[in-house]
């Protein structure tokens, strides 16, 4: 997680309004080298999120799934360019 999200702050320093590279070469960046980052170790390690009945809180790897989600929301605001 830590790699992927320095990548995206790297990826974020590219994304300028004016002189920053297009968004659609921003996703192919995110899609092919941020995924691969973070989801390299996910299949031996990842618990699917679920929630066992009677219960209100989510069981599984919900904190690797919130990091993911994080590192997710500044990938996809620095590729449209908001704010």
């Amino acid at each position: 997680m830590a790699k992927a999200t320095a990548y995206i702050l790297m990826f974020q320093r590219l994304t300028w309004t004016s002189l920053g590279i297009q968004p659609r070469l921003m996703r192919w960046l995110y899609v092919s080298v941020a995924i691969p980052k973070m989801t390299c170790t996910l299949d031996t390690w990842f618990v699917p999120l679920h929630k066992k009945e009677g219960k209100r809180n989510n069981t599984g790897s919900v904190r690797a799934q919130r990091s993911m989600g994080k590192i997710q929301r500044i990938a996809t605001l620095a590729i449209t360019g908001g704010l």
